[in-house]
C-alpha cells in the first residue's frame, strides 16, 4: 500500500523516479493495491495447491517453441477501428508488429513477442444493468523488445490501463490505444521499450456486457416454484468467448495460471475452476469470493458460475471432491451423474497413468446452454438434460445420454485440458479423443450397454458427411474465429474417434494405451499437434504410424473398397474415394485417378471356425490370397471405409446375413444403402433388405435400417409410393413389436428398452395399426382425451402412483396422440410443457409438438420456436424436428421467412441449416438454398451450406436415376396398410 502511495502524486512528486502517473489514474489506485495484495497471497498458495495429492504436473519434454516465438502473420492495411470510450486513441493504423495475412480476412493469430504467465482477475456483475466491471492484472514475459501490447478483446470498454516492469518502481500509461473490432484486438502503444526477458504487469480496468447469448459471460434465467424469475450467471468461453469477458491472449497456445475473484450477493454461490481461497465480506449483503490460483491452462477453459445453487457431493477413491450443482429443487436428479463422475475419475487416472491434477471437480447444470456440455477444467458446465436424470420418469435414452456426456467431459480433463491442441486446426485431438473415451469409459461402467456396438452406429454421421465433396480434413486449416465453431462437427468428433479405434485395433489395446500414456506424459501442461500423437504411438509400437495415419488426417474423405473373388482363394481389392453426388462416369474416373490412396487395415472374416485375418491395403489395387472362403470384409466394422462387393459376393453375403454378428449386419445394411445412394449398386438391393429385417432382434441393426428407410421415405415422390413404403416398413416391424410388446417388463435389459422405444416410435410414425391403437388407449387413460374411452389399463413403473406412463414409452405414446389426434391432444401436451419442471420431461413435451400432421398445428409449433417460452437453445431442435416429421417444406419456408429473427437467437446456425435442408430433394430447391444464403450470408456456416446444397442435389440425382424402378418395386413388393 505504501509503494502504491509513493507512485501517486503528490506523494511521488509528479513524474519523478517512480514514473508518476496522471490524475486519471488515481481512481485505479485502490484496485491495483487489491490486485497486488491478492498476488502476494497467490504466491503463498500456489506452491501448496497440489499438496493433497503430493504430485505436480510433469515438465514438458517437447521442444519449448515459445522460447523463440516469432511474429505470426496477421493483417496490415486499412482496418475498421472503433475507439473505446474514455481512451485516447490517436493511433489509427494497424501496428507495425503485424505482417500481411496469409489466410482469410480474419486470419489474426496474436504476435508472439509476449507470453502471458499469470492473470489476476476480479469481476463484479450488475444483473439489473446487464453489465459487469472488471479489473485485471496480467503478467507477461517479453520475448522480443517491443513498445506494443496486442491482446484479444471484444465488446469491452477500457477505462484505465497501466503497465509496470516487475520488480521495478515504474508505472506507465499507453500513449495510444485502439480497438480493431473486426479482428477482436486491442493494441496498446507505449513510448517505453519493454526489453526481452523482462516480466511486465499490465493492469486494466474495464466494463463488459452481461449478455443473454450463451457465450462469453452471460445470464441464464428460470422461474422458481413460486413463479419468480431467477438467474444464474455463467460462462462459455470455447472457442473465443474469453475475450468478451477480459482482455487476454485468447489462443490455446497461451497457457497461464488464473486467480479469479467474484463479487456477488452473500446468499449466492460462486464457483470457478479452483476451490475457494477466501471470502471477503464487503457489507450491504455483498461478498467477494477469491479462488485459489489455477494450474496453467488456456483461456477457453476458464470458467465461473454464480447464482442460487444447491448441490450433492461425493469423494472419489483417489480423494477428489466431486459436486453436482443445480438450481434449487433439482439436485436429487444429479445422483446418477455424481455416481458416474466419481467412478470414472479413478478409472481414467489409472488408465492414463496420470492423477487428476485438481483437488475438486464441479459439474453444474445451466438452464440456458448452447451445446451439450463444456469441459472447463475443474468446473464442467452442462445443459440440464445432459446432467440430470430422474429414474422414475425419464427414459433409458436420457440415462445413457447423461452417462456418455459426463464421461466425455471428464475425459477432456486429460485430453484438451492437461494436453491442449496448439491451435484449432488440431481440434480433433480434444474432441476425437474425448468421444473415443466415451465408449471406453461407459463400457467400463455399464458393460451390458453394448457401447462398442453402438459406436458403429454413431460413426455413421461422420461417414455420411465425409462423403460430400465439401467435407474437410481432420487437420483443417481454420483461422477465422467465425469458422472455428463450424469444425465442431462429425469430422472432428466421430471421424476422429473412428480413426483412433481403427488404430487401436491395428496395433493392439496394450500398445495403444501405452502410446496414449507417453503422449499425455510428454505434453502434460503444454500443447501438442497431431504429429506428436503419431510420434508417441511410433515410439511404443515400432511401426510407421505417421506414414499410415497422416493419409487419414490430412485428406478429406474415405475409401470405398471394391472386393472381387478371383477364384482359388484370391481376392482383388480396389479403393477409390467415396462421393455422395452421382456424376457422369468419365468425370468420376478422372477424379479418382487424381485422389490419394489410404493405408487401410481391413480384417477379413471367414466364419466362426476360422480366425479373422487383417490385411493392410496400401495401394489402389492389391490381390491377396486367403485360405478360406470370405464371409465378410471389414469384420467388426473396424476400418473407416465402405465395402462394395462383386455381384456374386453380395449374393453370398445376403444369403448368410443372419449368421453375421450384429456389428457386421449393421455394416452390410449401412454399406448397401449408402452405396445405392451413390449409384455404385442398384437401389433395389437396399429395398430388398426389408425381408431380412423380419427376423431381426438387435437394437443397432434396427437403428441402422430405420435411419436409412426414413431417409428414403422422406424423399420418394408420390403419395402412393410413400404409402406402400410405409406399409413395407411396418410389415418388417410386426414380428419385433409382437415379441417385445408395447409395455415395459421388469426383466428388460438396457438394450431391449432402447429397442422397444425405437420400434414403437417407428411403428407409430408409419401407421402400424395395433401400435397406434395401444398408444391412443394409453393416452386416453392418462388424460381422458380421445374420441372414445377404451378402458385400457396402463402399467407404470414401480414406485409411481399409477398416474404416469413409463418413461421409456411416454414419448411414443404422446407423439402418437398428437400425430393421429387433433387440437385437444396438442393442447394437453403444450400445457404440460409449460407446467413441467423436470428438464427431461420439458424436452420430451417440446419434441412431441413437432410430431403433428395437421398443417395449422405444425405452423403453430414453428411459430412457437421463436416465442419467449422456448429457450433459444431449443429453437433449432423444434424446427429440425418439424422438418424430420414430414414438414420439410414448411420448415424450410419458415426459416427463409424468419431468418432475421432466427439469427438474433443464439444457436449453432450450422445445425439448423443442415437439419432443415437434408431431406429436400429437387434441383430447384438446391439452387434456392444456395441463392438464399448468397443473399443472406452466414459466414459461420459457409462449409455447411455447401454440404447441404450438395446433399439436396444428391437426393435429386438419386431420384432421377432410381424413382421409376423404386415405384415398380413398391407396386409389386410393397405392402398396403390401412392409414390410422
Amino acid at each position: 500500500l505504501l509503494c502504491c502511495a509513493r507512485m501517486a502524486p503528490p506523494y511521488g512528486g509528479g513524474r519523478g523516479d517512480c514514473g508518476g502517473m496522471s490524475h486519471a489514474g488515481l481512481g485505479l489506485m485502490m484496485m491495483m493495491c487489491t490486485l497486488l495484495c491478492m498476488g502476494a497471497v497467490v504466491e503463498g498458495v500456489s506452491e501448496r495447491q497440489h499438496e493433497h495429492q503430493g504430485t505436480t504436473l510433469q515438465p514438458l519434454k517437447q521442444k519449448e517453441e515459445n522460447s523463440s516465438l516469432d511474429t505470426i502473420p496477421a493483417p496490415r492495411g486499412n482496418q475498421t477501428v472503433a475507439a473505446p470510450s474514455k481512451c485516447s486513441c490517436k493511433c489509427r493504423q494497424v501496428p507495425s508488429c503485424f505482417e500481411p495475412p496469409t489466410r482469410g480476412k480474419h486470419a489474426v493469430p496474436l504476435p508472439r513477442h509476449l507470453k502471458p504467465e499469470s492473470y489476476i482477475l476480479k469481476l463484479q456483475p450488475n444483473i439489473y444493468d446487464r453489465k459487469f466491471n472488471g479489473t485485471l492484472r496480467v503478467t507477461v514475459h517479453v520475448i522480443k523488445d517491443t513498445t506494443k501490447f496486442v491482446l484479444n478483446a471484444a465488446n469491452l470498454t477500457f477505462t484505465h490501463v497501466f503497465a509496470d516492469v516487475h520488480d521495478a518502481c515504474r508505472w506507465l500509461e499507453p500513449l495510444n490505444m485502439m480497438y480493431i473490432d473486426n479482428l477482436q484486438l486491442v493494441v496498446l502503444d507505449f513510448q517505453h521499450v519493454f526489453k526481452k526477458g523482462q516480466a511486465v504487469n499490465l493492469t486494466i480496468a474495464y466494463q463488459g456486457v452481461l449478455n443473454s447469448e450463451m457465450e462469453g459471460f452471460y445470464l441464464s434465467t428460470y422461474e422458481d416454484d413460486k413463479g419468480v424469475s431467477r438467474w444464474i450467471a455463467s460462462t462459455q468461453f470455447e472457442p473465443t468467448g474469453a475475450r468478451q469477458t477480459f482482455p487476454c491472449f485468447d489462443e490455446p497456445l497461451f497457457k497461464a495460471s488464473f486467480t479469479l475473484s467474484l463479487v456477488h450477493q452473500i446468499n449466492q454461490t460462486a464457483l470457478s475452476n479452483m476451490p475457494v481461497m477466501l471470502h471477503v465480506p464487503l457489507g450491504s449483503g455483498m461478498v467477494e469470493t477469491v479462488f485459489r490460483p489455477s494450474v496453467r491452462m488456456s483461456t477457453y477453459l476458464v470458467a465461473f458460475v454464480m447464482g442460487d445453487l444447491e448441490h450433492i457431493e461425493k469423494i472419489t477413491s483417489s480423494g477428489i471432491h466431486v459436486r453436482i450443482w443445480t438450481r434449487p429443487g433439482l439436485s436429487e436428479h444429479g445422483e446418477f451423474a455424481l455416481n458416474t463422475a466419481t467412478s470414472i475419475l479413478p478409472f481414467f487416472e489409472e488408465l492414463f497413468g496420470i492423477a487428476f491434477p485438481l483437488p475438486k471437480l464441479d459439474l453444474v447444470g445451466i438452464p440456458d446452454f448452447a451445446s451439450g456440455a463444456m469441459e472447463n477444467w475443474g468446473l464442467i458446465t452442462f445443459r440440464e438434460t445432459a446432467l440430470l436424470y430422474n429414474p422414475h420418469t425419464d427414459p433409458m435414452t436420457a440415462q445413457q445420454r447423461v452417462a456418455v456426456t459426463v464421461v466425455h467431459e471428464v475425459a477432456h480433463q486429460w485430453f484438451g485440458n492437461l494436453v491442449t491442441m496448439r491451435w484449432w486446426d488440431d481440434l480433433w485431438l480434444n474432441e476425437g479423443f474425448a468421444s473415443f473415451m466415451e465408449y471406453v469409459g461407459t463400457s467400463y461402467l455399464h458393460p451390458d450397454w453394448e457401447m462398442w456396438e453402438q459406436f458403429v452406429v454413431d460413426v455413421r454421421g461422420a461417414l455420411e458427411l465425409d462423403a460430400t465433396d465439401d467435407s474437410h480434413p481432420i487437420d483443417v486449416d481454420v483461422r477465422d474465429p467465425e469458422a472455428i465453431d463450424e469444425i465442431f462437427d462429425a469430422i472432428s468428433y466421430q471421424k476422429g474417434m473412428a480413426l483412433l479405434r481403427m488404430l487401436k485395433n491395428y496395433i493392439g489395446d496394450d500398445v495403444f494405451f501405452r502410446g496414449l500414456n507417453e503422449y499425455l506424459t510428454t505434453f502434460a501442461g503444454g500443447n501438442a499437434r497431431t504429429e506428436d500423437l503419431w510420434n508417441a504411438m511410433r515410439n511404443v509400437s515400432n511401426l510407421p504410424i505417421s506414414e499410415m495415419m497422416t493419409d487419414w488426417t490430412s485428406h478429406a474423405g474415405f475409401p470405398v473398397v471394391y472386393v472381387e473373388d478371383m477364384g482359388n482363394g484370391s481376392l482383388r481389392m480396389t479403393q477409390h474415394r467415396m462421393h455422395l453426388l452421382i456424376k457422369d462416369e468419365e468425370y468420376e474416373n478422372v477424379k479418382r485417378d487424381l485422389e490419394s490412396t489410404w493405408r487401410l487395415p481391413i480384417t477379413m472374416w471367414f466364419g466362426d471356425t476360422y480366425e479373422p485375418e487383417t490385411f493392410l491395403l496400401k495401394t489402389v489395387t492389391a490381390t491377396h490370397t486367403f485360405s478360406h472362403l470370405l464371409k465378410k470384409a471389414n469384420f467388426g466394422q473396424g476400418a473407416y471405409c465402405r465395402i462394395n462387393y462383386s455381384a456374386d459376393l453380395w449374393k453370398r453375403i445376403y444369403a448368410d446375413l443372419h449368421t453375421l454378428p450384429p456389428l457386421d449386419r449393421v455394416g452390410i445394411i449401412d454399406d448397401t444403402f449408402e452405396l445405392s445412394r451413390t449409384g455404385e449398386i442398384p437401389a433395389l438391393q437396399a429395398l430388398n433388405l426389408a425381408r431380412q429385417m423380419k427376423t431381426e432382434k438387435d437394437y443397432i441393426v434396427w437403428n441402422t435400417y430405420l435411419h436409412h428407410v426414413t431417409w428414403m421415405y422422406q424423399i420418394v415422390r408420390g403419395e402412393d409410393e410413400r404409402h406402400l413404403l410405409a406399409g413395407t416398413i411396418t410389415d418388417a416391424l410386426k414380428p419385433i413389436v409382437k415379441e417385445l410388446g408395447v409395455l415395459p417388463r421388469v426383466e428388460d435389459s438396457h438394450m431391449q428398452r432402447l429397442l422397444r422405444r425405437q420400434v414403437l416410435e417407428a411403428a407409430s410414425r408409419y401407421g402400424l395399426q395395433e401400435v397406434v391403437d395401444d398408444c391412443l388407449r394409453m393416452f386416453q387413460d392418462v388424460t381422458g382425451i380421445g374420441s372414445k374411452k377404451r378402458g385400457y389399463k396402463v402399467h407404470v413403473d414401480t414406485g409411481d402412483d399409477g398416474s404416469e406412463l413409463s418413461g421409456d414409452i411416454r414419448g411414443p405414446v404422446f407423439k402418437t396422440a398428437v400425430r393421429y389426434g387433433g387440437e385437444p391432444e396438442y393442447e394437453w401436451v403444450l400445457q404440460h410443457y409449460r407446467s413441467a419442471k423436470d428438464p427431461q420431461q420439458r424436452r420430451e413435451f417440446l419434441s412431441t409438438l413437432s410430431a403433428v400432421r395437421d398443417p395449422a398445428l405444425l405452423e403453430r409449433t414453428l411459430n412457437m420456436s421463436l416465442h419467449a417460452e422456448v429457450r433459444p437453445q431449443d429453437t433449432v431442435s423444434m424446427i429440425v424436428d418439424v422438418a424430420a416429421n414430414d414438414g420439410k417444406e414448411m420448415a424450410w419456408n419458415f426459416v427463409k421467412e424468419n431468418w432475421a429473427k432466427l439469427v438474433k437467437r443464439d444457436f449453432l446456425v450450422s445445425d439448423l441449416i443442415e437439419g432443415v435442408t437434408k431431406h429436400l430433394s429437387t434441383e430447384a430447391r438446391g439452387h434456392e438454398v444456395a441463392i438464399f444464403f448468397r443473399e443472406h450470408p452466414a459466414p459461420e456456416a459457409e462449409r455447411t451450406i455447401k454440404q447441404s446444397v450438395e446433399r439436396i442435389l444428391a437426393n435429386a440425382r438419386w431420384l432421377e436415376h432410381n424413382m421409376d424402378q423404386i415405384s415398380r418395386w413398391l407396386r409389386k413388393e410393397g405392402k398396403q396398410i390401412k392409414t390410422p
